[in-house]
């Protein structure tokens, strides 16, 4: 009989470490594959309350010093409850765990005396993390229920408690910084639409000046000749010859004076007529200047699209026609064909256009600094690489020194004497929003300067749509 209650009892204990070994392979599972911190402590709860068979179970989180709250438990009840640290709290901080078979006698316990009609007994054991502590509760509503033997078993527990607290802390941690990392992603957002919607109207306003200078370097001369023309209406020669005729009475005399005034007459219309053309050509060109321009005069069109480059570069060039031919400067195209990009129209067409007029001005500045020179000229290409076009400007203007070069495309840097600095920096700023780049060359004082603008043929967005 008493082999048989030994044997029984072998066989109980047996089947009690299995039970526990498989609790504990839950819990390294547990730990080890899952991507919620939530279900960790879940499960381990799960886990003891199948091996201790208590009734239920929570975690107590220390908030203050000595000063708890329960996240995680069983049963609804014990959550979000506040706990003061007194007599059984205080030796489990110190790291040891303790049995109350009748809670009614504890300090902490008396705190929810409520919960003294469902819980009789408990189990408390600590857990360490990083830089929180904690204590994990085991309750039943029986007296005298837990023992050393659930003591030892807990135990066993304990440093797969104490690593879920950690990976909690770390889990805490990453979504404070991810919280943080997206604030600062925010703000770095914000600032960058800053400086792109400045440098969009910045580009704006200095291609507006640019349309005014072209159309006033067309209308300049108009009003030359039309005050040609008054003066031809106004001419004191017809006056004299009327007058003359008026005056004479011999027949034949008179009709020399009449082919004399018919001569010109003839001519002030010859005259009159040209003048008549050229001012056709020029408000046609005013006309054509204005109509073109239209197109990048809505500020809040900023809706990237497809465009063909050669549309923009042809409009940019047109725009600068007058004062191409006003300064004598010689103009040398090698243009593809075609060559469509995904981009926001208005700001390449401001970006193409300061590289213009920064190239006439360059030409300008050599001719006012070391006097006029021949062979003036902008030689502007475009060609395609890989997944990008390149539009290339080279001028033979005053050039760059080493020493401005690396200030460039610095906001406020000019070499201009009454230049912004506000072109390149913004055709930078502009270009690299779009996923392209800027690069400017010069071989120093009097040897031009050449700028390559590296165009994507999708942007950013599109690429990752």
């Amino acid at each position: 009989m008493e082999k048989k209650l030994t044997l029984d009892s072998a066989l109980e204990k047996i089947k009690g470490l299995e039970t526990e070994l498989e609790g504990l392979n839950n819990a390294v599972k547990s730990l080890t594959i899952s991507e919620n911190i939530n279900v960790v402590f879940e499960n381990l709860l799960q886990t003891m309350q199948g091996i201790l068979q208590y009734d239920d179970a929570f975690v107590l989180f220390e908030q203050n010093s000595g000063q708890y709250i329960a996240y995680y438990s069983t049963h609804f009840d014990f959550l979000e409850r506040t706990w003061d640290s007194k007599g059984i709290f205080k030796k489990v901080e110190a790291g040891e765990a303790q049995i109350a078979n009748n809670v009614s006698l504890t300090q902490e316990w008396n705190q929810h005396i409520d919960l003294t009609q469902i819980v009789k007994s408990a189990l408390h054991f600590p857990l360490r993390g990083n830089s929180h502590k904690a204590i994990f509760i085991c309750t039943s509503n029986q007296e005298n229920f837990f023992t050393k033997e659930h003591l030892a078993i807990a135990s066993h527990f304990t440093p797969f408690a104490d690593y879920a607290l950690k990976l909690l802390e770390i889990n805490q941690a990453l979504k404070e910084e991810i919280i943080e990392r997206k604030k600062v992603e925010d703000e770095n957002k914000r600032l960058q639409a800053t400086v792109i919607d400045n440098a969009y109207k910045e580009g704006f306003a200095e291609n507006a000046i640019s349309v005014l200078h072209n159309i006033g370097n067309l209308t300049t001369p108009l009003k030359l000749k039309f005050e040609e023309a008054n003066n031809i209406f106004q001419s004191e020669k017809i006056k004299q010859v009327i007058q003359k005729l008026v005056e004479i009475e011999d027949q034949s005399q008179r009709q020399m004076v009449v082919d004399k005034l018919n001569t010109v007459i003839n001519n002030d219309n010859e005259n009159i007529k040209e003048l008549i053309k050229y001012g056709l050509d020029q408000t046609s060109k005013i006309s054509t200047t204005i109509t073109s321009q239209q197109k990048y005069a809505n500020l809040k069109n900023k809706v990237k699209t497809k465009v063909d480059l050669l549309d923009i570069i042809n409009d940019a060039i047109f725009t600068h026609t007058a004062q191409l031919e006003k300064y004598n400067i010689q103009k040398i195209c090698q243009l593809m064909q075609k060559a469509e990009v995904t981009t926001e129209r208005n700001g390449l067409h401001h970006v193409i256009t300061n590289m213009i007029t920064n190239a006439i001005e360059a030409i300008n500045e050599r001719s006012k600094i070391y006097g006029e020179f021949s062979d003036k000229y902008i030689y502007i290409s475009l060609y395609e690489k890989d997944d990008e076009f390149i539009f290339a400007l080279k001028d033979n203007g005053i050039g760059v020194t080493e020493e401005e070069m690396k200030s460039l495309f610095t906001f406020g840097f000019t070499t201009k004497e009454d230049g912004s600095g506000f072109g390149l920096h913004n055709s930078g700023n502009f270009i690299r929003a779009q996923g392209g780049r800027i690069e400017l060359k010069s071989n120093g004082r009097n040897k031009g300067t050449t700028c390559n603008l590296f165009i994507p043929k999708k942007s950013q967005e599109a690429e990752n749509a």
